[in-house]
């Protein structure tokens, strides 16, 4: 016990002078919620809600592409999460916590980071542990927030915790939860002037390098490399239409059937594992930040066990005006085609 308060005392130390702020934090958030399992095997492993806090050291940034989005706030987050299962108990979690729309009552709010799961899946454990592939996943969080008095918040969200198919299992814990959050007094921004999303079509040539494993629980891990062509049409300053034409060399074209494993004498040769696809959909943009959700589909070889269509979702951040970093998931109905 005295080892873990020393070790949580160190990281708060260390993010309040990385942060450059005091170390007690300005924003507390109490959430309760439920699991929504989408397997057989862990919807006996619920036995209860899930309960979370966190603790945020938020900044307002009303300036550039923050006006744009009537204002916004965002910030570090430390918390702990209760999945609400005994088997699989908690989660540590750090994340970015973006919020919009603050001259509104109404208010957006993000998550992005990551959550520590040390109740993860181990060949040894039940077959109800294997939700979760890794000990170190991703989170991912989107939802609401009203303000009901000049402190406090009521919130809704739905928040989802994966590895991105990097290590199998991969089912993920998806879950809605809503809460109250207090918060005291927010300091400003002072960076530099971040100028809005542009505002004129653009095409975005991209080259991303990815993988996955083979089958459900583990396997050859294949490799994904992709060439795509992009097409933005802003409309405005906070969304866009997007249209994708991707050729990819996708290494799992090299298994059959769905089975996971290669096939000796199936695509040996380089031409045999190309696969192209065409994608179109929308994006929300934070100046040099945007989110891309567009619904496609395999035109020439789709991948073995996946079907045609798919949802790519895109993050975009751009480092400078003519070059961007990409983070990419592919994925059919909940199982992610290669990240």
């Amino acid at each position: 016990m005295k080892k873990l308060l020393s070790l949580a005392y160190t990281i708060c130390l260390t993010t309040g002078i990385w942060c450059q702020t005091a170390l007690v934090p300005n924003t507390i958030h109490f959430d309760v919620g439920k699991w929504l399992p989408h397997h057989e095997w862990t919807i006996s492993t619920i036995d209860g809600p899930s309960l979370g806090v966190r603790s945020s050291w938020m900044k307002a940034y009303d300036d550039g592409w923050g006006a744009a989005h009537g204002g916004v706030q965002h910030g570090l987050e430390l918390g702990y999460w209760w999945t609400g299962s005994t088997e699989h108990k908690g989660q540590g979690l750090i994340a970015w916590n973006l919020r919009t729309g603050l001259h509104n009552r109404l208010h957006w709010e993000f998550r992005i980071g990551l959550a520590y799961s040390p109740a993860s899946y181990d060949p040894g454990q039940p077959l109800e542990l294997r939700a979760l592939g890794s000990r170190l996943n991703g989170l991912l969080e989107v939802g609401t927030s009203i303000n009901i008095a000049p402190n406090l918040y009521l919130r809704a969200c739905i928040q989802h915790t994966s590895n991105g198919a990097v290590k199998r299992p991969n089912p993920g814990i998806n879950s809605f939860h809503t809460g109250i959050s207090w918060q005291g007094e927010i300091g400003a921004d002072k960076r530099n002037h971040i100028s809005p999303s542009p505002q004129i079509s653009s095409l975005q040539l991209g080259l991303l390098q990815g993988a996955r494993d083979a089958g459900s629980f583990g396997g050859t891990i294949y490799g994904v490399t992709e060439l795509h062509l992009q097409y933005n049409h802003p409309l405005g300053p906070r969304f866009a239409l997007i249209g994708n034409s991707a050729l990819l060399h996708h290494g799992a074209l090299r298994s059959e059937g769905g089975e996971g494993e290669p096939v000796p004498g199936q695509a040996e040769k380089l031409h045999e594992r190309l696969q192209a696809a065409v994608a179109f959909g929308g994006a929300a943009q934070w100046g040099s930040v945007n989110l891309d959700m567009m619904a496609g589909y395999v035109y020439l070889r789709p991948t073995p066990g996946f079907y045609r269509t798919h949802l790519r979702t895109q993050l975009n951040i751009r480092i400078s005006s003519q070059l961007k970093i990409l983070i990419l998931m592919r994925s059919t109905r909940f199982r992610a085609d290669f990240t």
